[in-house]
């Protein structure tokens, strides 16, 4: 929730603005946007940037601009955590034991998809940034923060290219990730 959250920087009037586009229209969907900006070789100085380019387009005030990027950027920099619910049915689909789940929350995400996820070869991680523009783990992320939901977000991986019988242990690995807390390492 946008007014809840009270992001530095984001008043009425942005909040408003921000409201009233898909992109941005709550604070989780305005964390992904900034992870959309984690282009392929991209630091995060770069992505920063990039997001404060787009809060131009989306017209908040240039005097907060800096304020809204440090904000966002340092949640993402100390860690976050969103709950994003899978159904029994799809959970119970998922390839994904109790031990698979714990050495995934263990492990430092490379941005790789193919290395990262289980359920995600380098073919169809190629697929997806061809097609999806989906180029690494973070940009996947993004795509999961700007989803309404995970039954959203697993209809959109399908369609960009994972498979039906991996799609809900990819979804499980995101949905448990953003739980456990979502990091992103500076560079």
């Amino acid at each position: 929730d946008l007014e809840g959250d009270a992001i530095p920087g984001v008043g009425p009037a942005t909040i408003e603005k921000f409201k009233a586009n898909e992109e941005t229209k709550s604070t989780y969907r305005l964390i992904g946007s900034y992870f959309s900006g984690i282009t392929e070789g991209e630091t995060t100085l770069g992505a920063a940037q990039k997001f404060k380019d787009l809060l131009e387009e989306h017209g908040t005030p240039k005097q907060y601009q800096d304020t809204v990027v440090t904000a966002i950027v340092e949640k993402i920099l100390a860690g976050f955590r969103i709950t994003m619910q899978m159904d029994e049915a799809r959970l119970s689909s998922s390839r994904m034991s109790h031990a698979d789940v714990e050495a995934f929350l263990a492990k430092e995400l490379t941005g790789n998809l193919a290395k990262d996820f289980k359920g995600i070869s380098e073919a169809t991680a190629k697929k997806m940034n061809e097609d999806g523009g989906v180029a690494n783990t973070w940009m996947f992320f993004a795509l999961a923060l700007q989803s309404e939901n995970a039954d959203d977000f697993e209809a959109t991986i399908k369609d960009f290219g994972i498979a039906g019988g991996w799609s809900a242990t990819v979804v499980h690995q995101v949905v448990e990730k953003l739980a456990a807390g979502l990091q992103l390492p500076y560079e």
